[in-house]
């Protein structure tokens, strides 16, 4: 399944570049969303930092130990 596994790596790639995402809800980056819509693509950007700010707070929970 490794060839596979390439496969599907390459047609991520191929839409990254297109910047086209297989679903509207799923970006892996901001610029999936149409840039006529600035506000959408602010607000992933601000779930994401939100994200990685409590990866951040869980992981300095457990290094304290």
């Amino acid at each position: 399944t490794a060839s596979n596994q390439q496969q599907k790596r390459k047609k991520r790639k191929e839409l990254r570049r297109k910047n086209i995402c297989k679903e509207r809800r799923h970006t892996e980056n901001a610029r999936c969303l149409e840039p006529s819509d600035p506000g959408s693509i602010q607000k992933t950007i601000n779930k994401k930092t939100t994200i990685a700010k409590k990866k951040k707070k869980k992981m300095k929970r457990y290094t304290k130990r």
